[in-house]
């Protein structure tokens, strides 16, 4: 699913990934999709270098990309289980997933997280 932004920056900035690196588009379209497909109400913007998601006006996650891998960064991830150790991060309050191949999505359990930040 190619979830289309009504924020022409957002447009902007996923275009800009597909000529850079394909592949990361195409991830960053499939964690999208993940998102939207269960909370529709979701906002984003270009924020902080990448793509910034809200729950109302609460910062919940962001898409980074970077040269050899994307990052998934959730603003609780202090607080989600990981029993399997993917979180990476030790500041006081973010985690981050980081994803290197579009097959990473399910292997690092990305809806689960997201589950996660979206019902703390």
């Amino acid at each position: 699913m190619n979830q289309k932004s009504n924020i022409q920056e957002v447009e902007k900035f996923l275009a800009g990934i597909r000529f850079i690196n394909s592949e990361h588009y195409e991830m960053i379209v499939d964690i999208r999709a993940v998102l939207y497909d269960s909370y529709p109400e979701v906002t984003e913007r270009i924020q902080f270098g990448g793509i910034v998601f809200y729950q109302v006006k609460r910062l919940c996650c962001g898409l980074f990309s970077n040269k050899h891998h994307l990052t998934l960064e959730f603003s609780n991830g202090y607080l989600f289980k990981d029993p399997d150790g993917l979180l990476q991060g030790k500041g006081k309050y973010r985690r981050h997933l980081k994803l290197v191949y579009k097959k990473d999505i399910p292997l690092m359990h990305v809806g689960w997280f997201i589950k996660q930040e979206f019902t703390i």
